[in-house]
């Protein structure tokens, strides 16, 4: 279950390609930084999910073209 603050992954993935498409459609260099925020401390997820849960979204986001990603303790 998503906390309010959560997106879902296959959302954010959306945007982060989105987002890079257009800065290559006008040739403008960006840098996509995703934060993960599995362990922020409103996070619905019990603890033993968090670290799975963080690895996956940052696997999706890097797949989806961020350059780094970043989480939240």
């Amino acid at each position: 279950m998503l906390a309010e603050h959560e997106i879902d992954p296959d959302i954010r993935a959306a945007y982060i390609e989105q987002m890079k498409a257009a800065a290559e459609r006008v040739a403008v260099p960006i840098v996509i930084n995703a934060r993960v925020d599995s362990y922020f401390p409103s996070s619905a997820l019990p603890d033993g999910e968090k670290l799975g849960d963080a690895v996956a979204r940052a696997m999706t986001c890097r797949a989806a073209g961020a350059d780094c990603v970043s989480g939240s303790s």
